[in-house]
């Protein structure tokens, strides 16, 4: 039976897992597979490249971060690994294939002291509107960036003395430090989530601005003091182009808007998808935030034991949960982020968001109507526990436009 190619599935899974030889064949360790066939019998996943796997060194997501970003300005988001001893980058070839992992910056690995995100967080995104992603790195002593020239990346520089890991900020787990665009100007800035609440600094272009308590709130003294149990993300929920900041916290989910120079104060936006809600672990029970019916603005999206509930955003308020699939929750067998991995982005590209899920017996997809989710379909068997995927730390999986 053959079915037809949808001109829209530009996203692409790419996993990294660990080397294996099974009927004399090498599977791949970079592995890509194309959402261009809607079948339920996909395709195997096919040999991205041939490094950043476990066999490889590469075996874990934490001690060495592997990201998806494009580096290079061509619109195709490329790999960057920060290895043993120096920081790789394999471009997309815009094919569904890679090249050859080439050294671009001898710093931001655990030979020069980044131990792991956790303790020396890095993130790889633009901040300075060139439209190449940067290297940005949090050292006890302060902010480093390295920006992209396309070909390689600059010497690291002191962007910032502030967020380094001492006694006001000392872990990703107790204060956690993020990247979003908070002004709307298309630079990535940093905030940081500290004791008594988060301070922000913008990005200038060649630095970050002195950090500014922007809102009084969403610190381990009101409070927020387990990552795990009141998760906080940033997401636009007003469609202003700023990224606000929404706060999973005991009585249901706070919202705080992106202002001139400050957020606004925390409003409770909905009663729900809380700890006295019962939910009580994002590692349990992920949230995540994402445009599920195109208006532009980020909605909820919760995955509880029942199955997937959302809840849409009207840009001053979130209305009452539904669940849109009994699926993907954790009565059906997922039961852990780590184990088996959610996300949800657009794999369809008509501009409304869908859930990808790791499952037991593949990529399972379930894609937005706008007021629900269809049915979940087997897309690629592949990606899974029963194929070797057994830990999203060890063998992460994301979603990336590579072509």
């Amino acid at each position: 039976m053959k079915y037809a190619k949808t001109d829209f599935l530009l996203r692409k899974i790419l996993g990294s897992a660990k080397k294996r030889r099974q009927r004399s064949t090498r599977r791949a360790t970079m592995q890509v597979e194309t959402l261009e066939n809607r079948c339920l019998l996909a395709t195997d996943a096919t040999l991205g490249i041939d490094n950043f796997g476990g066999a490889d060194g590469w075996d874990s997501q934490d001690t060495y971060p592997r990201f998806l970003a494009d580096v290079d300005g061509d619109g195709q988001d490329d790999i960057v690994g920060f290895g043993g001893n120096r920081t790789f980058v394999s471009l997309s070839n815009g094919d569904s294939s890679f090249t050859n992992p080439q050294s671009w910056i001898d710093d931001f690995t655990v030979g020069q002291g980044w131990a792991n995100q956790t303790s020396a967080p890095r993130f790889v995104q633009d901040v300075n509107g060139d439209d190449r992603a940067d290297i940005i790195g949090i050292q006890p002593d302060g902010i480093f960036v390295s920006v992209s020239l396309g070909t390689e990346f600059s010497r690291a520089q002191s962007w910032s003395d502030h967020f380094g890991g001492s006694r006001d900020w000392p872990s990703q787990s107790e204060t956690p430090r993020m990247m979003a665009d908070v002004n709307g100007d298309g630079l990535s800035d940093i905030l940081g989530f500290g004791a008594n609440g988060v301070d922000v600094s913008l990005s200038r272009g060649s630095s970050f601005t002195e950090p500014a308590r922007w809102v009084g709130n969403f610190g381990a003294a009101d409070g927020w003091n387990d990552v795990d149990a009141f998760p906080r993300r940033l997401a636009d929920v007003n469609g202003d182009g700023k990224q606000d900041i929404v706060g999973f916290g005991g009585r249901g989910t706070l919202v705080s808007l992106a202002q001139d120079e400050s957020f606004s104060e925390p409003e409770l936006w909905i009663g729900a998808f809380g700890e006295r809600q019962g939910w009580t672990s994002q590692d349990q029970y992920p949230r995540y935030l994402a445009d599920m019916n195109g208006d532009g603005l980020s909605d909820i999206v919760g995955f509880g034991g029942g199955g997937t509930f959302v809840s849409l955003s009207t840009g001053q308020s979130f209305d009452p949960e539904q669940n849109w699939i009994e699926d993907f929750g954790e009565r059906q067998g997922w039961t852990s982020l780590d184990a088996s991995y959610r996300v949800v982005d657009d794999v369809n590209g008509d501009g409304m968001s869908d859930v990808v899920g790791f499952g037991s017996q593949g990529t399972y997809i379930a894609e937005s109507t706008g007021n629900g989710l269809k049915k979940s379909e087997l897309w690629v068997r592949n990606f899974n526990g029963a194929n070797g995927w057994s830990s999203q730390d060890r063998f992460p999986r994301q979603l990336a436009d590579i072509r």
